[in-house]
């Protein structure tokens, strides 16, 4: 069997202790840039930017929860058009502009467009709504993790961004036990 040992964190930061947390002792610990949560998404507003097969693996898992959805892109595939169809997400084919975000909790950037993604993360942080650059975890301000769903239970595997593929293999070898 081949073993994975995934690169370290070596960011490190001066933190209370658990005994004494609002004291004077701090201790040495590792820490980690994103902080596991789940976001509560029911009726609010979730932005989609692209219209390809990329976007339309994220749309699929968005569809599972309650999230008022918006595709913004000029063209779509099969899949997304279908969802479109249906009424169970809507779509902006016009061209990108700051406004489109106004009132969104958080943004997909499936699109692959540097230029655009430059002009959604000002127009995102100047509105303070989580953005996510898919498959670009240094322009995130979330990431995705790997998920097992077996509801009601939901188990998620991140490596915080640095190997996704041993997140995936993770949950295959779960869901094999599971």
């Amino acid at each position: 069997m081949t073993y994975y040992r995934a690169p370290q964190n070596k960011q490190q930061h001066k933190t209370a202790s658990p005994e004494n947390l609002y004291g004077p002792e701090t201790e040495t610990r590792e820490t980690f840039p994103f902080f596991p949560a789940f976001v509560h998404v029911t009726g609010k507003k979730v932005i989609v930017l692209g219209g390809g097969e990329v976007a339309a693996g994220k749309l699929r898992l968005l569809l599972r929860s309650q999230a008022d959805i918006t595709v913004i892109a000029p063209e779509l595939c099969t899949d997304i058009a279908t969802m479109v169809d249906t009424g169970a997400i809507r779509w902006e084919a016009a061209p990108f502009v700051d406004t489109m975000l106004n009132g969104a909790v958080m943004i997909f950037d499936a699109a692959d467009d540097m230029h655009l993604t430059r002009r959604v993360k000002v127009a995102a942080k100047r509105r303070n709504i989580l953005l996510n650059v898919v498959d670009k975890t240094e322009h995130c301000d979330f990431i995705v993790p790997a998920i097992l769903d077996r509801a009601p239970v939901m188990v998620t595997i991140s490596t915080g961004g640095c190997a996704p593929a041993l997140a995936r293999i993770i949950r295959q070898r779960l869901e094999t036990t599971l």
